[in-house]
């Protein structure tokens, strides 16, 4: 069946949504269609992929970055993608997280069409919301989901979070790289520095815990970090880099495949979320399976789910970020020892070529989509 024609939903500017990006290019690669319906205004200097400049799109075209305001734009979006969802030529929608998944269901109640429900993440728990608040929204969450003709978890961990997921059709699609490791060419930094990478979102309600990462290496030698993406953390980490003499360097926003290029040349990558925002303890991220790709590896934030998954396969180190002494003591240790490194990051390679590759989630995904095209 290679005239399947998918429908992605989501609000996000397609260009900078790296998930988006590796579905649609595996939509493609199968000889399928892809439809994306989006909310946010394309930025205009941001790089267009072939994966996404290859499918039918439609953009609402505004401009969400107004704060509080931007709660009065959601009905425009609903009622944007209730007509779009309506008028577009599609076998299944495809609808990624909560915020846009109930005018796919009801439209796809109608034209009869199956609706994945994706969670990328869980948005409220992100937030210190009141727990009958949260208890309120994670209930029409599991409401919405049992509605669904199939559920996509970015990590088996989100089924506790939910105390089980009520749909009999649930499928685990980690949001692993793309292999650049085997055709990207990586430049020697030359002089010994340990380069310790960030590359991702830089929103402070994240709670990245970079600025502990920052004062820890102060007063260590050898040792840079540097940091990409974009956020309000921006202008902070601008501060931070102008103080360091040289120990901190920002340089920008980078699309995803440079982002990876980038990653290639560090020395260890680092990821350090709060263990106190609920997400943080059940949805693990992207930056685990990054590391995993690229053969280095990464120094995680305990109590997550990241680092469940670092303990298991042995692929970094594990830290209390919030313990600066023991933050310091393992950042030396790494830097000092450039074979526990090699190690740890083949460690992570040999995982990822065996459980945790985009080729094998591929798989995953176009399987649901021919199980849900052929019932």
């Amino acid at each position: 069946m290679n005239d399947l024609i998918i429908t992605l939903v989501k609000p996000s500017d397609p260009t900078l949504d790296s998930r988006l990006i590796k579905e649609a290019g595996s939509i493609k690669k199968k000889g399928y269609s892809a439809n994306i319906i989006s909310m946010h205004k394309w930025n205009a200097d941001s790089k267009k992929y072939d994966q996404i400049e290859a499918c039918q799109t439609f953009n609402l075209g505004l401009n969400t970055n107004k704060g509080f305001k931007s709660l009065f734009l959601w009905p425009i979006w609903w009622a944007y993608e209730f007509y779009s969802l309506f008028t577009v030529k599609s076998d299944i929608f495809h609808v990624i997280n909560y915020n846009s998944v109930l005018p796919a269901l009801i439209v796809g109640r109608i034209r009869r069409i199956p609706v994945i429900y994706e969670m990328l993440d869980t948005t409220y728990d992100t937030r210190d919301l009141p727990k009958k608040v949260r208890s309120l929204v994670m209930r029409l969450d599991k409401y919405l989901m049992s509605w669904s003709d199939a559920v996509i978890l970015v990590d088996e961990k989100q089924a506790v979070e939910f105390g089980g997921i009520p749909n009999p059709n649930v499928s685990v699609i980690y949001d692993t790289a793309l292999d650049f490791a085997h055709n990207a060419s990586v430049e020697d930094v030359g002089d010994g520095t340990f380069l310790i990478i960030y590359v991702g979102t830089l929103y402070k309600s994240r709670k990245l815990n970079l600025d502990l990462l920052v004062q820890t290496i102060k007063n260590l030698e050898g040792i840079k970090f540097i940091v990409a993406g974009y956020g309000d953390l921006v202008e902070d980490i601008k501060i931070w880099e102008t103080e360091s003499k040289g120990k901190v360097e920002y340089i920008g926003s980078l699309d995803y495949s440079e982002a990876l290029k980038l990653s290639l040349k560090a020395s260890c990558l680092v990821v350090l979320r709060d263990s106190n925002i609920i997400t943080n303890r059940f949805i693990c991220g992207s930056k685990i399976w990054e590391a995993m790709m690229c053969g280095k590896p990464i120094l995680v934030n305990s109590k997550t789910s990241t680092a469940d998954k670092v303990l298991r396969e042995k692929c970094g180190m594990v830290v209390d970020v919030n313990d600066l002494p023991e933050l310091e003591k393992t950042i030396v240790l790494l830097k000092d020892n450039p074979d526990l490194c090699r190690q740890m990051g083949q460690n992570g390679r040999n995982a990822y070529e065996e459980r945790y590759s985009w080729d094998l989630m591929e798989e995953r995904l176009l399987n649901l989509y021919l199980h849900l095209a052929e019932r």
